[in-house]
């Protein structure tokens, strides 16, 4: 028998990237075990960047001017029509509650965060700190749980033993700026102006996503500066990135993970309510510095906490993060 999976996300300037980008990792650990994939992706032009710049495949687009009804119409269609025998979504544009009128015959799973997931669905993913708390275990008979940080989907380029082999420059001197893929508020400028006040002595690297639409704003900032400073857009993997600068300033979201799992000394600021107990989790086991929700930030002296993080070391990384593995094992085990 020949399995499919259906994965369903988006990515938009108002929700980010980091939905449809954790599926595309997923989709990989799917297809090296077999699974035939495909998506269904909202209808934008951030959507279709990052589409094309992941080389996804048979991607089903969904108009965006559709009702959530319209669209769980289209998911039925192309379910039916495809015989796909497993979807998983990652969604936060709404709950979940219309999607319980979803075809009955494919196996179904999520990336959760708000504890509004359908019943009588299989395998609910969610990286909130105390997610647990959300499903009462009577409501979701049939559920498989993996609740955690742990379970966030990361790159299969991360190289585990290229990590474990990290050692950290000191002082700080090359410091990378990534605040996801839209930054919908422009962190990025204010932090750029922020170290250009403190005169800092550092070189920056500020990596930008595909849903940034700040980018005369930030050159007017730089250029006015004597910073050493590159600006790279269009990447997909980040893990060079990452293991080539000393420290990071990054958000909460996908990025914020990425950076913990690549041991990755950062300063990290939420840019959504959901993404503070993240934050305030690394802080707290002394992986990172949190440095508050989006403009709190500069309440902070960023020389103070270059100086803080610049004494961790590596073994204050000890987490594992299995997402992409876990997810798959999972959901196989349904078959």
């Amino acid at each position: 028998m020949t399995y499919k999976i259906l994965f369903r996300a988006d990515a938009e300037p108002g929700l980010g990237t980091g939905d449809l980008v954790a599926l595309s990792y997923l989709s990989k650990t799917f297809l090296r075990n077999g699974f035939d994939t495909c998506f269904m992706v909202r209808d934008h032009p951030t959507a279709r960047k990052t589409v094309t710049q992941r080389n996804l495949e048979n991607v089903f687009w969904i108009p965006a001017e559709k009702t959530v009804e319209e669209e769980v119409d289209a998911i039925n269609e192309v379910i039916r029509d495809k015989n796909f025998t497993h979807f998983f979504c990652a969604v936060t544009r709404w709950n979940l509650s219309p999607y319980s009128l979803l075809d009955p015959k494919p196996k179904k799973g999520c990336i959760n965060g708000d504890g509004v997931v359908p019943s009588d669905w299989d395998l609910i993913v969610n990286w909130n700190i105390k997610g647990t708390a959300d499903y009462p275990r009577d409501r979701y008979p049939k559920a498989r749980f993996l609740i955690g940080p742990e379970y966030v989907i990361l790159p299969d380029t991360f190289d585990r033993e290229a990590i474990k082999a990290r050692r950290y420059a000191s002082p700080i001197k090359n410091v990378l700026i990534t605040m996801g893929g839209a930054d919908k508020i422009d962190i990025v400028s204010d932090v750029v102006q922020q170290i250009v006040q403190e005169n800092l002595d550092l070189h920056l690297t500020v990596v930008l996503g595909p849903g940034y639409t700040f980018i005369e704003r930030l050159q007017q900032t730089l250029l006015t500066t004597s910073l050493d400073y590159e600006i790279k857009t269009g990447l997909t993997d980040l893990f060079p990135e990452y293991l080539a600068c000393d420290a990071a300033i990054g958000t909460g979201g996908l990025t914020c993970t990425e950076l913990m799992a690549t041991h990755t000394r950062a300063l990290l600021i939420a840019v959504a309510k959901h993404q503070i107990a993240r934050c305030q989790f690394y802080h707290d086991k002394g992986m990172a510095q949190y440095l508050g929700f989006q403009q709190e930030f500069k309440k902070n002296s960023l020389r103070e906490k270059f100086a803080q993080i610049d004494a961790l070391q590596p073994e204050r990384f000890k987490m594992k993060f299995e997402g992409a593995e876990a997810i798959f094992k999972a959901f196989s085990q349904m078959s």
